[in-house]
């Protein structure tokens, strides 16, 4: 390539060598007039010749010829026609001036790109540039990169720099705001989690992962719960800690087995909570509920675990009096109740409840309408009979005198079941044959038709305690017995 001072300098050079050749040639016809026409040229002429070849090249054919024939002036002359071809191409070439410009970088005509590119120069082979336009890049550097900052940057293959394309595997309705891509929606199980500009990725996380389930970094727990997995946009867990219940199981479940179960509230499995409203101290140990104590009038009847009823029973009432399991009874009670700590009874006719120790559960046992002794601690009345049914006998009586007791009160008793009161007399003596005698220690009725003995009195008709006799006299028949 050469410069404007290099093309004049070839045409000064060129210029010269033009007149050097006339002169020569103006010496040349001097000499062939001076030889007188014979067609040689005097030694100096032929000499001059071969400098005006030297000097130019452009000598006249004879001058270019040797005494030989031989053809060395024409070859030599040859040689500068071709140097002369190259140097009119590299005139050719450089006609648009130097070739290290923007407007010809390398060639003539090829200019570096300024519509969209900034700060453009050349070296002479490429074009080289500052900066581009906004929303432009120069992707294409081959050759002398004339295009410069030829590619957009606000596509979807080139989203913000060269050869960015938005995703469109795992996501929908890309776009690209010259700066970052933008989605209208992701693929089926995808979310887009990482939005950093470029954000070429899109949609690129699955959201049906235990780290990423249903949305961008719900990660299942994996602290207190055991085989995390998602389905369905939710957590799922195989198993979960010792001591540790999944409670809280609303999508997308990911925190797990979050709840202790060893605590009053949560007491061996989710919402399980020991009582409070009748019961004290409550705790739990990771299986069962626990009490130091029970409000009054209640107490912990059931406490199969995990027992979060605690003090669950009233202890006020006939199937619970004063503690677990404590029945008042039903033996002759026409009505029943608790006061609390025993119960209390309303007994039928002829009955009564003697025995009122503890709870007092017996019911009416006593088969007597009095009680002996002192209550609570009373026993029931002595039952006796008469006689036997067999004679019209059979009445019965009840006291506090024990059984085999034979006085003249046990007698009178006797005999006032079966007479009624008023009816019986003692003192009864054997005066003659012919009247109703007995002895002494007897109780018989005013007729006189039956007596009770009590005991052997003396005389001549001794009788015996607890027997039942005629009063005919001399010696009454025996009838039986009695107590």
């Amino acid at each position: 390539m050469f410069g404007r001072r290099a093309r004049a300098g070839l045409v000064a050079l060129s210029l010269v060598g033009f007149a050097v050749a006339c002169e020569g040639e103006a010496e040349r016809t001097f000499y062939d007039d001076y030889d007188g026409g014979d067609g040689t040229a005097p030694i100096d002429g032929a000499q001059g010749g071969g400098d005006s070849a030297e000097d130019g090249g452009m000598g006249t054919p004879e001058s270019s010829t040797d005494d030989a024939g031989n053809g060395s002036d024409a070859d030599a002359g040859g040689d500068a026609a071709g140097d002369g071809a190259a140097d009119a191409a590299r005139d050719a070439q450089s006609d648009c001036g130097p070739l290290d410009t923007v407007e010809n970088c390398s060639e003539c005509g090829l200019a570096c790109d300024t519509s969209k590119s900034i700060g453009a120069t050349c070296n002479g082979t490429t074009c080289h540039y500052t900066g581009c336009a906004s929303g432009y890049a120069d992707c294409d550097k081959a050759g002398a990169d004339t295009n410069g900052c030829e590619t957009a940057i606000t596509t979807t293959t080139n989203c913000g720099g060269c050869g960015l394309a938005c995703n469109t595997t795992t996501s929908a309705g890309a776009s690209c705001n010259g700066t970052t891509c933008q989605y209208t929606g992701c693929a089926n199980g995808y979310e887009d989690c990482d939005k950093t500009a470029p954000n070429t990725n899109g949609c690129e996380t699955s959201i049906t992962t235990a780290a990423n389930c249903g949305a961008c970094g719900v990660a299942c727990n994996t602290t207190t719960s055991t085989g995390a997995s998602c389905v369905g946009g939710a957590c799922s867990y195989s198993a979960c800690d010792p001591g540790y219940a999944d409670c809280n199981t609303t999508a997308p479940n990911a925190n797990g087995c979050e709840t202790p179960i060893a605590t009053t509230t949560n007491c061996s499995g989710c919402g399980l909570a020991c009582d409070t409203a009748t019961s004290v101290g409550a705790s739990c140990n990771g299986t069962t509920c626990s009490y130091t104590s029970c409000d009054p009038g209640y107490a912990n009847c059931n406490a199969t675990a995990p027992d979060t009823n605690g003090c669950e029973t009233h202890v006020n009432t006939t199937a619970n009096c004063g503690g677990c399991g404590v029945a008042c009874g039903a033996l002759n009670v026409a009505s029943a109740g608790c006061s609390g700590t025993a119960c209390t009874y309303t007994c039928n006719a002829g009955h009564a409840n003697c025995n009122q120790t503890g709870a007092n559960t017996t019911g009416c046992e006593c088969s007597t309408p009095s009680c002996c002794g002192t209550e609570p601690n009373g026993t029931c009345e002595t039952v006796h009979t008469n006689g036997p049914s067999s004679i019209g006998l059979g009445q019965s009586w009840d006291d506090c005198v024990a059984l085999g007791t034979y006085n003249v009160t046990q007698a009178t008793a006797a005999c006032v079941a079966w007479k009624g009161a008023g009816g019986c007399s003692t003192g009864w003596t054997c005066t003659s044959a012919s009247h109703q005698v007995y002895a002494q220690d007897v109780v018989c009725d005013n007729a006189c038709t039956t007596c009770w003995s009590y005991g052997t009195a003396g005389g001549p008709y001794p009788t015996t305690a607890g027997t039942i006799t005629s009063c005919t006299c001399p010696s009454g028949a025996s009838l039986g017995t009695w107590q």
